[in-house]
């Protein structure tokens, strides 16, 4: 399955939830609540995830504040007979490897991905947790 077609599934779900919450009571309505949030950010996580092409867009020109240089993004690289996944920079709409343009080698780039932030799993009321969900393990 594509992300793609994870997104489309994800939101008919989404939207089958919306369309029958009218006939659950509230604490299960908080609960759909918290469901379409999932969705949300599980479809914006899988959109984030996806290869871009060039001829659709390019990325913003973003300063990495650790580094104060152009920030790298993960490229699908075309090299004629072989095409692979390689770093590049993106800066005044070039793609940057050192000081040498590869502008005519990228195909195709992803989103930057959040940075990992350790966090305990919490409930947001007492009500989720009646509902029988519990954190992943």
């Amino acid at each position: 399955m594509t992300n793609e077609e994870a997104v489309r599934i994800m939101i008919a779900h989404q939207r089958a939830l919306e369309d029958d919450t009218a006939i659950f009571s509230d604490k299960m309505q908080k609960v759909i609540a918290k469901d379409d949030e999932a969705f949300r950010m599980a479809i914006s996580a899988l959109e984030r995830d996806r290869w871009i092409p060039v001829t659709e867009r390019l990325p913003e020109n973003k300063i990495n504040p650790m580094t104060h240089d152009a920030y790298e993004y993960q490229c699908t690289a075309n090299f004629g007979d072989e095409t692979d996944v390689r770093c590049y920079k993106f800066w005044n709409g070039h793609w940057w490897h050192g000081s040498g343009n590869v502008d005519e080698y990228v195909t195709a780039w992803k989103e930057r991905s959040e940075p990992y932030h350790p966090q305990e799993l919490k409930y947001a009321d007492a009500d989720t947790a009646q509902c029988g969900l519990q954190p992943a393990t």
